[in-house]
């Protein structure tokens, strides 16, 4: 057989990863390490959206009469919802995936049983996303004592979430591929994460900027997530909302990919 018909041993990199029984593992694994932290990590993420409702949703409220029709708070809690699910995910993927790949060499070890590169790609991606959800159930709680939301929306909503803390484990893990150092996080999060979080019909709307610049800031990922989750906690049904599933689907697609490619090439030599 001549190079020209040999057939490949090893999947195209433009594939997505494979899904297998180790994912399961994986993710067990990192809860089982976890639950040494749980009850610390669960009294923070109650009284960090505490501090966050408190200081911005009321605090800046009282000097906002209403945006778009609704009060201040109405407009940032579903913001805060999408950041919390984005952002938590996002540092979960990079710092602490970064010593696992580097210095503790956990992936190194953990593919020297039957688990493969995509088992572990699919186990970390869920598990960084288990703890968005989770840090987001805790601020639908204390949003739900504060009286903020009355409305069972609060439910499908959590399914936008879990693909929006999908999106920033894989955004995480991209970047952790790129990082030669701990260091490199801080450029991911100045120029990344933060102006995002800054810019995405969060804190203000973005209809006060020029139009050039919406359009820009219409390609951050984290703008159709919290459109999406706004719209649902209103009760509206409308085209934006499917468009802004579509464009998360898109992005949490092509950048598993990205992630998985750059991913593997760094855990298979």
């Amino acid at each position: 057989m001549n190079s020209a018909t040999r057939i490949p041993t090893t999947l195209p990199e433009r594939t997505l990863p494979k899904w297998g029984h180790g994912v399961k593992s994986v993710w067990r694994r990192n809860f089982l390490h976890f639950r040494y932290t749980f009850w610390v990590t669960l009294c923070w993420i109650f009284i960090e959206p505490l501090l966050f409702l408190l200081a911005i949703g009321y605090g800046i409220g009282n000097f906002v009469s209403d945006i778009n029709g609704k009060g201040y708070i109405d407009f940032y809690f579903p913001a805060l919802l999408t950041v919390t699910a984005f952002s938590v995910p996002f540092f979960e993927s990079t710092y602490n995936y970064y010593s696992k790949l580097t210095y503790q060499k956990t992936y190194q070890t953990i593919l020297m049983t039957p688990v493969g590169v995509s088992e572990i790609l699919w186990g970390e991606l869920l598990w960084g996303a288990s703890k968005g959800l989770l840090s987001c159930f805790a601020v639908s709680i204390v949003a739900r004592v504060l009286n903020i939301y009355h409305s069972w929306l609060i439910f499908p909503v959590f399914m936008i979430l879990a693909l929006i803390a999908f999106l920033g484990a894989a955004s995480g893990l991209l970047f952790t591929t790129f990082a030669k150092n701990y260091d490199f996080f801080n450029y991911a999060i100045s120029g990344f994460l933060l102006p995002m979080t800054f810019f995405s019909d969060t804190y203000f709307p973005i209809n006060q900027f020029p139009s050039a610049l919406q359009i820009i800031i219409h390609f951050f990922p984290l703008i159709h997530g919290v459109k999406a989750v706004r719209l649902l906690l209103d009760g509206t049904s409308s085209p934006t909302l499917y468009l802004s599933i579509l464009v998360l689907l898109v992005f949490a697609f092509g950048l598993t990919r990205w992630a998985y490619v750059r991913f593997r090439r760094l855990t298979e030599h």
